[in-house]
């Protein structure tokens, strides 16, 4: 029951598994621009294809689970349809699409002197984050409602991840800058809501911690979140500036 939402909804999780509809027969709706994340200009220019033309200014999350989107561009590869599908899918899923504007964000997170490129809504959902690796623009991570994220104002990345195979508040918490990961923390519940435990992850492993040192992670990790939601935080703390994409 816990997770009812997220096992009734099949085409959700296909969509995150960025299975595609390819139509055997090409209609005349099928676009003829190409979905291009080879470099940041290239990626701002297709975004803004995404917002204008393929959903219209509006990300419903019925269109995207029905594969309305699938057809919007053409691809040179099934990793560019998957940036693709995986940035539509955080918007449809994190921000409330009658009042999403759609854009991006420039800033080194990192301070090592490169820029990285935030996608995210006027509200400052965080979207998808790209960074330059010899100079190709790489997608290092994106988010959805089972995995969303606050930045800091020291560009670190603040990730919570609901975890399915267990009870609803089930999670795990990351802290990462760009290229290092600083800290995951986790927690499980028992059916009944209970604590079973809590551990941290190093080197992918689980290791069973105490409750003192999962709060010590765990504030860590929250900041001075408090009642805040992530985008409110993001917004008021990371230094981030929203530009509205446009296809022209």
């Amino acid at each position: 029951k816990a997770y009812e939402y997220y096992w009734t909804y099949p085409t959700r999780l296909n969509r995150l598994s960025n299975l595609r509809f390819n139509p055997v027969i090409i209609t005349a709706t099928t676009s003829s621009k190409t979905a291009d994340f080879s470099n940041y200009a290239a990626i701002i220019k297709t975004l803004g294809i995404m917002y204008t033309e393929v959903a219209g200014s509006k990300f419903e999350k019925y269109k995207w689970t029905r594969g309305d989107f699938d057809i919007g561009m053409r691809f040179n590869s099934d990793e560019d349809f998957a940036i693709y599908n995986s940035i539509l899918g955080a918007a449809a899923l994190l921000q409330n699409s009658s009042l999403l504007k759609f854009g991006y964000a420039e800033k080194d997170l990192n301070g090592d002197g490169i820029n990285e490129l935030v996608v995210m809504g006027d509200k400052y959902h965080v979207f998808a984050i790209f960074t330059l690796v010899d100079g190709k623009a790489v997608m290092i991570d994106s988010f959805s409602d089972l995995r969303s994220a606050f930045i800091d104002e020291d560009g670190n990345i603040h990730v919570k991840e609901r975890i399915i195979p267990g009870h609803e508040d089930d999670a795990e918490y990351t802290v990462y800058s760009v290229g290092t990961i600083k800290t995951t923390v986790g927690i499980s519940h028992n059916d009944d809501g209970t604590v079973k435990g809590y551990y941290k992850v190093i080197d992918g492993e689980r290791v069973d911690i105490s409750t003192d040192d999962y709060n010590a992670l765990y504030n860590a990790y929250a900041l001075d979140l408090g009642y805040n939601e992530f985008h409110t935080y993001t917004k008021n703390n990371s230094g981030l500036t929203f530009t509205q994409a446009t296809a022209a």
